[in-house]
């Protein structure tokens, strides 16, 4: 009796699963621009490759205007030069995520800068794993109120927890 013989057959896996970085992807970096005001608005529709008909649509959209109300209002709260550098480097980083996944997930790049890409996402969204962190036990402080002393007797300590596996 002779057995039936199966073959495998190989599915093409698509070399780019990302979808392609489009107005979504841009919507909060134009959205600071256009809160914080630094640049004039021809500047920022040559920047975005918008007309001035596509930006008065996208300002119909409630959550694309709530995202400008917003970044206003960590802008004009951003009292001295280091904390509108920090907002505007915080946008850089989101703005740069978007590439991060984009390399993460093109399965054309070398796996090795995949890998980093990934770390990278790892620790911008601070989802790391904490390394060395050692466990606290409880602590414990025993005060001594002694007749005819100026100050009471305290002693204090910690419960270190021991692992039985050692």
């Amino acid at each position: 009796m002779t057995t039936p013989q199966t073959h495998a057959v190989a599915t093409p896996v698509p070399s780019s699963p990302h979808p392609p970085v489009g107005m979504d992807d841009m919507r909060p970096r134009l959205a600071a621009e256009l809160a914080a005001g630094l640049l004039p608005m021809r500047d920022i529709l040559t920047r975005f490759d918008l007309t001035k008909q596509q930006l008065e649509k996208l300002l119909t959209d409630p959550g694309f205007r709530s995202a400008i109300v917003e970044f206003r209002g960590q802008w004009r709260d951003a009292g001295n030069a280091r904390e509108r550098i920090r907002v505007k480097a915080a946008l850089a980083v989101e703005e740069g995520l978007i590439e991060l996944y984009n390399m993460y997930t093109n399965l054309d790049i070398n796996p090795n800068a995949r890998l980093d890409a990934y770390k990278q996402l790892v620790t911008l969204s601070d989802t790391a794993p904490v390394k060395d962190a050692t466990p606290e036990g409880s602590r414990f402080s025993v005060i001594f109120n002694i007749p005819g002393a100026e100050q009471p007797l305290t002693i204090q300590g910690s419960a270190n927890p021991v692992s039985l596996e050692e």
